[in-house]
């Protein structure tokens, strides 16, 4: 009777019958011999068309796993009718200039069930060289897939929420274990330079101002659209994450009353070197020294305060200072890391200081801004985990990483 039913139903239909549900598992090492299968034994689902061929290629592609910038995920697929198990894994290459799929690929028992187009959607179509097949049954994928569990405990909250970040290519990394429902105020690329937003002249300045100003308009920086943007974000999120270091260095540049932005040396550079005259008529340097800068964190963190909403929590990450060899430098994070600390603990209502040394060994950091995926699941881990101690709707549930399957093997 019950194939009598679904004969009569369309593709769509059935697919929409068949509750298809996908979860990312983050457990490479738990699932390592089944990725390396995957990858050796797929056939037409296999998009990046990279194989496994000799024990050398699997090792060194062990070690690129761990790299800095690797988003890395198992697909986990199940169904009313069956669970399809580990049936797909992606390897993606992100920074602000680069986001490439190195591994795409998927088990033919998940074949016209458009998984692997959900799943490319749900890292933002990064770039891939093979053209995925169009959707079995036409129409937007997720009328019949859903994020979720095949099964278990999967410590996910309240399906609903928003995630900001605000930071450096850190929070590129942090990003994406968190959600999927997220608005990024991140490192990215235009043309030939780098859009920064870890800038305190993009929280602080006068958005009427940067509407009006042209000599900001005129260079790669950010916009009054995306100041808007952030500010609406805000307002709207659920769960905000702030990672604001960086913005303690570079030069800030004066472009109009009430409009400044900060530019690294590398990125000023070649800005200025088109027209020297025109950039040293249209920007002003500002003069701060290290107090200056740390009383503009904590008034860019009231900033931020001011426009959440009550339940909203923020969530601030430190700055790293394990192993560090330059004294200056340990100095200058230690005291950003107290005024943090110490504007959390007054506004603990919404604020939260993320210790990051405690929460990363030294032996996962790749240099002094950069860690290894293990460290950056963990911080996810972490602020979901606080997160939801405090009842806030948190990140989209769906998106979460599974409390069982997404723990990474301890060595």
């Amino acid at each position: 009777m019950q194939e009598g039913r679904l004969s009569d139903l369309s593709n769509r239909d059935f697919l929409r019958a068949s509750n298809i549900r996908v979860e990312i598992d983050y457990n490479i090492e738990g699932n390592f011999e089944r990725i390396v299968e995957l990858i050796r034994s797929a056939g037409a689902l296999n998009y990046t068309d990279t194989r496994l061929s000799s024990p050398e290629e699997i090792e060194a592609f062990r070690n690129h796993l761990k790299e800095f910038a690797q988003h890395i995920g198992c697909v986990r697929v199940s169904d009313n009718y069956a669970d399809y198990g580990l049936a797909g894994f992606f390897q993606m290459r992100q920074k602000a200039r680069d986001r490439r799929l190195i591994h795409f690929v998927f088990s033919c028992r998940i074949m016209n069930m458009g998984v692997e187009q959900y799943v490319y959607r749900l890292l933002r179509c990064p770039e891939l060289d093979a053209a995925l097949p169009a959707s079995p049954a036409g129409g937007e994928i997720s009328d019949w897939i859903d994020s979720g569990s095949t099964g278990g405990d999967t410590g996910h909250g309240a399906r609903a929420g928003k995630l900001v970040l605000l930071g450096g290519c850190d929070l590129l990394q942090v990003a994406s274990y968190c959600s999927a429902d997220r608005l990024e105020f991140v490192n990215r690329a235009e043309d030939d330079s780098k859009i920064r937003y870890d800038d305190f002249g993009f929280v602080l300045s006068s958005r009427d101002a940067v509407r009006d100003c042209p000599a900001i308009h005129a260079i790669a920086c950010w916009s009054y659209d995306d100041a808007i943007r952030f500010d609406r974000g805000l307002a709207d999120a659920s769960v905000v994450i702030l990672s604001l270091l960086q913005a303690m260095g570079g030069s800030y540049y004066d472009a109009a009353p009430g409009v400044w932005f900060r530019l690294t040396k590398r990125l000023a550079k070649p800005i200025r070197k088109r027209n020297p005259k025109w950039f040293d008529a249209a920007f002003q340097e500002r003069e701060l020294d290290l107090d200056a800068r740390l009383k503009l964190t904590i008034e860019a963190l009231g900033a931020i305060d001011s426009r959440v909403s009550a339940e909203c929590q923020v969530f601030v990450l430190s700055g790293f200072t394990k192993d560090l060899s330059k004294k200056k430098l340990v100095r200058r994070r230690n005291l950003y890391n107290e005024d943090v600390r110490a504007f959390c603990a007054a506004h603990a209502s919404r604020f939260h200081y993320v210790h990051v040394d405690a929460l990363i060994p030294a032996d996962q950091a790749i240099d002094a801004i950069h860690f290894t995926r293990e460290a950056y699941f963990a911080l996810a881990r972490h602020i979901l985990s606080e997160a939801a101690k405090t009842g806030s709707p948190g990140p989209a549930a769906g998106n979460r990483p599974n409390s069982v399957r997404a723990e990474f093997a301890q060595a």
